[in-house]
């Protein structure tokens, strides 16, 4: 397969999907179907969907051990476009959270939308997350429809209260995360 991505011209990279061993003879029947929505943790926070992978077997194991410690686990190792591949939305999420925890500090009286999307940008750079220019457009526009809510939801003393209002978030304005989703890719050499 990877002679296949090189002979087009691509970039292929190694990752490695984990899931419960049950799921192997649909796998190998059906290969690896990437699910839209719902989620696989108990907060049952919404997911854009896809294969996730990971860039090392351990990696990939420790997270779905987490979701179902209970069960076998098999690592499928899957060959993928660098170019083709999405930052997980959670990570997205994640960095709109601690920008605004930022800014929230650094100008406690009136965050500013500019602080956080600078914020975000610093965020996902870190995480390895890149983002091209419509990325930073959309952000903007979401964060000036929605900042009064992402706000409201958001309590500086209590992470879990902003654990459920991203999740709130996520489900009300889900078209919003996609959008921005879309504009995003990993660079898991990077990473």
């Amino acid at each position: 397969m990877a002679s296949s991505y090189m002979a087009e011209g691509r970039n292929p990279v190694v990752l490695y999907h984990a899931t419960p061993a049950k799921n192997v003879p649909s796998i190998l029947k059906h290969g690896l179907i990437p699910r839209h929505g719902g989620g696989n943790y108990t907060d049952e926070m919404t997911t854009i969907g896809g294969v996730y992978g990971a860039t090392t077997p351990r990696e990939a194991y420790s997270i779905v051990r987490e979701i179902y410690p209970d069960d076998q686990i098999a690592i499928v190792e899957i060959v993928a476009d660098a170019l083709a591949l999405k930052a997980d939305e959670d990570n997205i999420i994640y960095a709109i959270q601690k920008a605004i925890e930022r800014e929230a500090r650094d100008n406690p009286e009136e965050p500013q939308i500019e602080g956080i999307v600078d914020a975000v940008k610093d965020e996902l750079e870190e995480s390895g997350i890149k983002f091209n220019q419509m990325f930073i457009s959309d952000l903007y526009d979401v964060l000036e429809r929605m900042i009064d809510d992402i706000l409201e939801f958001h309590s500086w003393d209590d992470h879990f209260a902003w654990e459920h209002g991203a999740d709130l978030w996520l489900r009300e304005h889900s078209d919003d995360v996609e959008m921005l989703f879309s504009n995003t890719w990993m660079d898991p050499k990077q990473k």
